[in-house]
């Protein structure tokens, strides 16, 4: 906890309160909204907001070298995670995707089309309150301007579960990995950030980067 402007804190409930002003401004439940603007006009026809009661075609079961509750390893055991209502988060996850879509998310967000020139500037943009620059812009996270290569990118991780997305405006890259498992040394989305960075220099021929101690 810290005064406005003065420390960067990434929070789920920030993002619900701003789902709950975007559903204020519009008038339109925040989840018909991101259908109608986003889902929609991408075609995203595997993506929407789960919702556990209901069969989903293919649904990915989800597994853990964890104790999903613990956080205990063995590595003699897989896990299997059970499912759970998660609606209560609602901008800050609790929805479903395939690579495909994802990377057609991506796509979307390297030039203007589904966003205005102007808006797409601000999403490249380190945001600043106060004297702290954050490193996120509108749920990504944007490189800085020491950086060899504009990157966008954003990960989550659930028990049981890890995606990535990154995107590389300049070279018109754009990657993605799900896993629907949370591996040994792994349980926080540390597999989205390494091996997307190590994807990204294999297929651009880019020196590749030190390994994460």
């Amino acid at each position: 906890i810290a005064p406005p402007g003065t420390k960067e804190s990434y929070s789920s409930y920030g993002y619900n309160l701003i789902a709950a002003a975007i559903q204020s401004a519009s008038g339109t439940k925040f989840q018909d909204y991101v259908n109608r603007e986003i889902i929609g006009p991408l075609k995203l026809s595997n993506t929407g907001f789960d919702d556990v009661r209901r069969v989903l075609p293919h649904r990915a079961r989800r597994y853990s070298y964890f104790d999903p509750w613990t956080f205990a390893v063995d590595s003699n055991a897989v896990y299997r995670v059970p499912d759970w209502d998660y609606s209560h988060n609602t901008a800050g996850g609790n929805m479903y995707s395939t690579a495909a879509d994802l990377a057609r998310l991506g796509r979307a967000i390297e030039k203007p089309g589904l966003l205005s020139k102007e808006s797409l500037a601000l999403l490249y943009r380190r945001p600043k309150v106060g004297t702290v620059q954050a490193s996120m812009s509108f749920g990504f996270f944007v490189s800085d301007s020491t950086a060899p290569h504009r990157l966008l990118n954003i990960g989550g991780s659930n028990a049981g579960l890890q995606a990535a997305l990154f995107v590389y405006p300049d070279e018109d890259l754009v990657i993605v990995v799900l896993a629907n498992a949370w591996g040994i040394g792994s349980n926080s989305g540390e597999m989205g950030g390494v091996l997307l960075r190590r994807l990204a220099a294999i297929c651009m021929g880019w020196p590749e980067p030190p390994p994460v101690k």
